[in-house]
């Protein structure tokens, strides 16, 4: 499959981001007390609006560049979902797997009830950061019962896209707003939550489909930048809420399930797709990595978090400890995967008889 340019720069950029979310370079930020003034600083929108734009745009990729296989191969598109789906299974148990050689999996806590139990291992990875492995599974299912339902009307498509964008917007809108109890909404808005992410199903098939209108994504990208702004100033002012950090939110507004993060983030994509300019080698590299240092760094975070430093230094340690193991894994899965072994086994227990 062509390479496509503002693909590959994204993928090498958002790794950085998403490290960022995880460990603070610019250290706490007044969004993080219960004694937040109100009035975000640089660190406040940092964190809140910038750093959490990489999972949304990682899933739109993911699910983009889904639809793109799917229009250029014979495959049936039930066969190719369930490799895709038995793709970031396989990526789930074993990171997982790992991660419970560290102690940071809580498969079951008693005190959180059976419920709240089966709803965390459904879709917060047990409670790991893995949960991104589990929404793409969703997701993807969701995006192809959408192009199933749809099949018999491709040419009102885009048009279907754009009502399920808005529809499950709205759904996030009056998570957001008090129509519902505290309780329901905040669980709705955790970050782990398939609920903030549904409309990116809907984007990522709106975009695809409007692939060769350029002028037009281009336009609509400005416009939902602007509003993206907006909706975020909006969200400042009226719904950052202290009770968020209470129930166990890092800030006082939830992270991916925010309006301005659905806006802003399907127009920066719409604007990378503009990016023309190949890529250099060192980016490309970065771009193959990007997996990989999304799930080490974590591992990393888990070996230094005691360790006392300023903050920038930490993350500046973090990010190139993780790219050195990332690198060295990669070449371990290309080594791998370069070798026939399963030929290799045959051969010895033929030998061997």
């Amino acid at each position: 499959m062509k390479r496509i340019s503002g693909i590959t720069y994204l993928k090498a950029i958002l790794p950085i981001f998403v490290v960022s979310c995880h460990i603070r370079p610019f250290g706490a930020s007044s969004a993080m007390s219960k004694t937040f003034s109100g009035i975000p600083t640089f660190k406040d929108i940092f964190y809140t609006n910038i750093s959490t734009l990489a999972v949304p745009l990682f899933l739109v990729i993911s699910m983009c560049l889904y639809l793109l296989k799917r229009s250029k191969t014979d495959i049936e598109p039930k066969k190719l979902l369930y490799k895709r789906i038995f793709y970031f299974l396989k990526l789930f148990v074993i990171w997982v797997g790992i991660s419970y050689l560290f102690a940071k999996v809580e498969f079951w806590v008693d005190e959180r009830g059976t419920l709240c139990n089966i709803y965390r291992l459904l879709f917060c990875g047990a409670s790991t950061i893995f949960y991104y492995f589990q929404i793409s599974i969703y997701l993807l299912v969701l995006l192809e019962l959408f192009y199933y339902f749809t099949k018999s009307i491709p040419e009102k498509r885009k048009k279907s896209a754009v009502a399920g964008t808005a529809i499950s917007c709205c759904v996030l809108a009056i998570c957001l707003f008090s129509f519902v109890p505290f309780t329901i909404r905040t669980e709705a808005l955790r970050y782990f939550s398939p609920i903030g992410f549904l409309p990116y199903v809907f984007i990522a098939s709106f975009i695809f489909e409007t692939k060769d209108s350029v002028s037009e994504k281009r336009i609509l990208a400005t416009v939902l930048l602007i509003i993206g702004v907006v909706l975020a100033i909006v969200e400042w002012k009226y719904f950052c809420s202290v009770e968020y950090l209470s129930v166990g939110f890092s800030v006082v507004l939830p992270s991916y399930q925010k309006l301005s993060v659905v806006a802003v983030s399907s127009a920066v994509f719409m604007l990378m797709l503009r990016i023309k300019k190949e890529p250099s080698r060192i980016v490309q590299y970065m771009s193959e990595l990007s997996l990989f240092v999304y799930c080490v760094h974590q591992f990393v975070i888990y070996f230094v978090q005691d360790v006392k430093t300023a903050p920038l230094v930490k993350y500046l340690f973090v990010l190139v400890i993780t790219y050195i193991i990332s690198i060295i894994i990669n070449f371990a899965v290309k080594y791998v995967k370069s070798k026939d072994f399963k030929r290799l086994f045959v051969r010895g227990n033929k030998n061997e008889v």
